[in-house]
């Protein structure tokens, strides 16, 4: 309890810590903002506009500060020395947490351009947030449903052009456009409800990409395709904030942007085909990457299992199927006829572990299972009966 109790101060620290770090170089960017605008000469705001772009950077310092420090989070990266900070990227991640914008400012921070978001429009309503969006020229994403164009005929393609403006800036300042394909944070209700053919995503869309490769193609450099990887079972924001999270793969690639990849999205069919083709076929190396990674990254997990499971022989049971699947740990019954198990194995082989202590043995029934991942795994031999 204790722990628990000390752990939620943590994180409301970090998560006060992070607001005012936003909002402190925030309003500093509005005031540079405000004088940009008494200047009447193109020159004097390109000028203001390269020294506001700076900012976002600092605020990525900071960030990296209070990571390190309050929430005490590890990040695992590839090697990213091939990368310039003065050229343009178009960088392709998943979309795992609220959290996912921070650890990808701190992994990419002064190694390449100031990373700008594709962001719904309902964000730009967020105080401060909204208003550095809006000054630092971030893409807006204001799709129309088939509905709306229905009853709103002249409001067609006005999505595109918006985007189109927001990519027109770009040239002028090395960029990198950041665009989550997927649309919005995964979770496994929403990949059932997609129907998603990717076990550890949802589908991309790849209209915002094609847009931006179409208008921005002859500047864009190479691609940048990153997978985050979280600890099994925590991705939410709260618990990056509470420092329950040790360690987050980044894992980062760059791949070329071939001419075939430039067209007309919107006019093309068959290059819009080819071009969802090419998007779906890197969304499946990454659902693959993610399936090595957790078939070979030990985690280890504590249940309490309630019901009538003591003296029906489903200690046995347990250490049977553990042992038949490599799983190392223990499992024991505790005074109140709860039984507890610590087991040790790679996320996939515990996930099928569950579904047989659920299940129990024959004379068993089980009630409740209660599952909490061991911030620090530790190593056993074996199986054993305690």
């Amino acid at each position: 309890m204790l722990k628990k109790i000390l752990l939620s101060f943590r994180g409301i620290i970090a998560l006060f810590s992070y607001s005012f770090n936003l909002f402190f170089f925030g309003m500093i960017l509005f005031i540079f903002a405000f004088i940009r605008i008494l200047f009447p000469w193109d020159a004097w705001r390109t000028y203001f506009y390269k020294h506001m772009n700076r900012f976002p950077t600092y605020w990525a310092d900071v960030n990296c500060f209070i990571m390190k420090t309050i929430s005490r989070v590890k990040l695992a990266t590839d090697d990213l020395h091939e990368l310039n900070p003065k050229g343009w990227y178009l960088v392709l991640p998943n979309h795992q947490s609220w959290a996912d914008i921070i650890i990808l400012g701190n992994v990419f921070n002064r190694k390449i351009p100031l990373l700008k978001f594709f962001i719904k429009k309902e964000l730009l309503w967020i105080p401060v947030l909204g208003l550095t969006c809006r000054t630092l020229h971030f893409p807006v994403m204001g799709r129309y449903s088939k509905d709306y164009l229905k009853k709103h005929p002249e409001m067609k393609g006005k999505d595109v052009e918006t985007t189109r403006k927001s990519c027109e800036k770009f040239k002028t300042i090395p960029t990198s456009i950041i665009n989550f394909c997927e649309g919005t944070r995964f979770t496994k209700e929403k990949n059932l409800k997609q129907s998603s053919p990717f076990k550890f995503l949802l589908k991309p869309k790849a209209g915002g990409i094609a847009f931006v490769l179409e208008i921005m193609g002859d500047y864009l450099h190479q691609l940048l395709d990153v997978t985050l990887i979280y600890p099994p079972g925590q991705a939410s924001a709260w618990q990056f904030l509470c420092g329950t999270m040790k360690c987050i793969t980044v894992k980062t690639r760059l791949l070329p942007i071939h001419p075939e990849l430039l067209g007309n999205y919107e006019n093309d069919i068959k290059f819009r085909q080819t071009f969802q083709k090419w998007l779906n076929e890197l969304w499946y190396e990454k659902d693959n990457l993610i399936l090595r990674m957790k078939q070979t990254t030990p985690v280890c997990k504590h249940y309490l299992i309630s019901g009538k499971v003591q003296g029906v022989w489903y200690r046995a049971f347990v250490e049977k199927q553990a042992k038949k699947r490599k799983i190392t740990g223990w499992v024991r019954n505790l005074p109140d006829g709860r039984v507890e198990i610590v087991a040790c194995a790679c996320e996939i082989i515990l996930s099928e572990f569950k579904t047989y202590l659920y299940a129990g043995s024959p004379l068993a029934r089980v009630e409740n299972v209660e599952e909490e991942i061991i911030s620090e795994p530790q190593i056993f031999n074996t199986f054993d009966l305690r």
